[in-house]
């Protein structure tokens, strides 16, 4: 079981958007690419927030136990 933080989840999810989105620009999905830059700017956005509150001492110390599905 690994335990991650809400900014390493975010950091998680914004790295896998992002060859996503270049995959379905490659495929020439302009939609899909579209939405999926969408959902990034969300999770960078998101990440910046973290950032601030961790800053200023509010941080989500919250950290989820991710295990695999099967």
């Amino acid at each position: 079981m690994l335990a991650a933080t809400r900014t390493d989840q975010i950091r998680y999810l914004t790295a896998q958007l992002r060859e996503m989105r270049k995959i379905a620009q490659s495929a020439n999905l302009e939609m899909t690419a579209y939405l999926i830059d969408m959902a990034c700017v969300e999770t960078q956005d998101a990440m910046h927030a973290e950032e601030d509150a961790n800053r200023q001492g509010n941080g989500s110390a919250t950290s989820m136990h991710l295990v695999p599905k099967n």
